[in-house]
């Protein structure tokens, strides 16, 4: 009789989750869905590379393999990455990136870091700028890479919409800190911040000007 009422309840479990991500309306299956196939891409992927990574600890390149699987997940959770003027990161050089951070979905290379502190829900603007990794950039004399990932208008978190999905990523020219002290580490995070804020904005009136009138766009106040 319990097997019986234990197969029941798990059709049951299982039938309600296939209806859930095969509906056309958002849902908090469906949402969580997308972002699960993610976290468990990359951990396998992580898994399984990590042999490789120990034995050859050395390979600054090590995160670029790792990425080239990764990436391939974009495909399943229906997100289109447009890189512009990858050039820049693709120079072999050290350097400190910079960008604006929406979610977890943003990869990694190089030495990668979010100054905004957090992930920004407003994606109408940058929120401020934290000092961490301009002093990274300065002490090691390497130049900073802004890059920019424009909104990602197709996730609304608090009605779990995860639609298929655009982003256009600027890679921006290097900003030179050669010379500078941390005396110029407040100058010289305006300077990017207001290049990167300014970048954003044009962004995000591409990419938002196509959709539709009423499209559910996520707000601060949601």
């Amino acid at each position: 009789m319990l097997d019986k009422i234990g197969y029941l309840i798990v059709i049951t479990l299982v039938s309600y989750v296939l209806k859930q991500l095969f509906s056309e309306t958002p849902n908090f299956v469906k949402y969580k869905s997308k972002f699960l196939i993610f976290y468990l891409w990359a951990s396998i992927t992580a898994v399984v590379l990590l042999p490789f990574f120990v034995f050859n600890s050395k390979n600054v390149k090590n995160s670029l393999y790792g990425s080239q699987i990764v990436k391939h997940v974009t495909k399943v959770i229906e997100i289109k990455w447009h890189l512009r003027n990858g050039r820049v990161l693709a120079e072999d050089r050290g350097a400190v990136v910079v960008s604006n951070h929406q979610s977890s979905l943003t990869y990694l290379t190089k030495i990668w870091l979010f100054p905004e502190g957090t992930r920004n829900k407003d994606f109408t603007k940058l929120l401020p700028f934290k000092k961490g990794a301009f002093n990274i950039a300065v002490a090691a004399q390497v130049p900073i890479i802004p890059v920019v990932f424009s909104p990602y208008y197709f996730i609304n978190r608090n009605k779990y919409i995860f639609n298929k999905g655009h982003v256009i990523i600027q890679c921006l020219e290097p900003v030179p800190t050669q010379g500078l002290t941390m005396e110029d580490v407040p100058d010289l995070i305006e300077r990017v911040r207001n290049i990167m804020d300014a970048v954003y904005k044009e962004l995000s009136k591409e990419v938002l000007s196509a959709l539709p009138p009423n499209y559910p766009l996520a707000t601060v106040d949601d």
